[in-house]
């Protein structure tokens, strides 16, 4: 598997450097005026109709053309619409853009090559060793950083061992995970209601201050997610260790499932994306394997009898099976099952209820 890290670095201010990201964001435009009057997508052919246009009207390097070419074509697919981008838009920098050594990187521009010198806090000195990928050069609140995208092949088992942990992490809101080692990371329910509700009251304000406030409230929220969701998984994987596995749900279509207004509106509140990515990423540096399944009856089943039949009171908490009456907490059963698809599981009746499944790795 391989590891990879982004090591964000500040650089300072440079004029030639913001004329290339406006230059740069002139070019994405135009591929994608081309294509979506074009009805395309295609590289190649967007290419032929746009390079020596670009070339004529800006200053870009030719790399730097077909960068913002690759990323042209992305939005087209990602996107029915017309999009507008930003007008200093973030570049993609490849190994013939940019290189780095000795502390010391150098980026293509309109000007040529700049050099500058750069200093990487100590914290990713662990990452001496990756290899260096690529960049990302960006602006945020009239500042320049650099995300310098480092990648290593990680050592990890590809079948399951069999001396290995296998722990199951169900995710949710009233508890935004659960493991099948009973770790509980409470929900942030009243947090997020709160969040929901000066939003509510601001938006029907509609003032100048209100948006404002409404922004800053915005970024207020993602930090909050973020910081918690890194907390929660560095808890979950620093208790595992190399040759252990961890086996998680599919979130693929998690906000499409009917849960009713208030409840899809607390997910949606929710990254569980970046809770499960935060968790893949620290998992794969340490050696760990991960397993994603289908959420297909995991919260309905009995873990120990392995039955369908199930009551789950409204706002209890708990599952109880009917057909032999354990009780449980329902996020901590679900983990349980989520742990047990990768081992079959015979119910009551000599039927495989929990049948094996072909793993994925990521």
């Amino acid at each position: 598997m391989e590891s990879v890290v982004a090591i964000k670095v500040k650089i300072p201010f440079n004029e030639i450097l913001l004329e290339t990201m406006r230059q740069y964001s002139v070019s994405v435009q135009e591929v994608i005026d081309y294509g979506y009057n074009l009805h395309t997508s295609d590289k190649r052919e967007l290419h032929d109709l746009t390079y020596y246009s670009i070339r004529r009207h800006t200053n870009l390097p030719a790399q730097l053309i077909i960068s913002s070419r690759d990323i042209a074509c992305a939005i087209l697919k990602k996107y029915k619409t017309k999009s507008t981008v930003k007008k200093y838009m973030t570049i993609r920098y490849d190994h013939r853009s940019f290189s780095t050594k000795n502390n010391i990187i150098s980026l293509s521009s309109i000007k040529g090559r700049i050099k500058i010198p750069i200093k990487i806090p100590k914290y990713f000195d662990k990452y001496k060793d990756y290899e260096v990928k690529c960049a990302n050069l960006f602006i945020r609140k009239n500042k320049m950083f650099l995300n310098i995208i480092v990648a290593k092949e990680v050592d990890a088992n590809n079948d399951f061992c069999d001396n290995g942990k296998i722990v199951g992490i169900d995710f949710g809101i009233n508890n935004i995970a659960v493991t099948s080692e009973k770790q509980f990371f409470k929900g942030v329910v009243d947090k997020l209601n709160k969040f929901q509700k000066l939003r509510t009251s601001l938006q029907s304000k509609g003032t100048k201050s209100a948006k404002r406030h409404l922004k800053r409230l915005s970024g207020r929220q993602k930090r909050f997610v973020t910081d918690l969701n890194h907390c929660i998984s560095k808890r979950i994987v620093e208790t595992l260790n190399k040759g252990d596995t961890i086996v998680m749900e599919a979130l693929k279509g998690i906000r499409n499932r009917n849960r009713g207004k208030i409840m899809n509106r607390l997910i949606s509140n929710w990254s569980f994306y970046q809770l499960n990515s935060f968790i893949k990423y620290k998992s794969v540096q340490k050696g760990i394997q991960i397993i994603e399944i289908s959420p297909r009856y995991n919260s309905k089943t009995c873990n120990r009898c392995g039955e369908v039949y199930s009551r789950r009171p409204k706002n209890s908490g708990f599952f109880k099976c009917l057909y032999c009456g354990y009780t449980c907490n329902s996020d901590l059963n679900a983990s349980f099952n989520i742990r047990n698809r990768l081992k079959p599981l015979v119910n009551s009746r000599g039927l495989f209820v929990n049948k094996p499944i072909v793993a994925s790795n990521q």
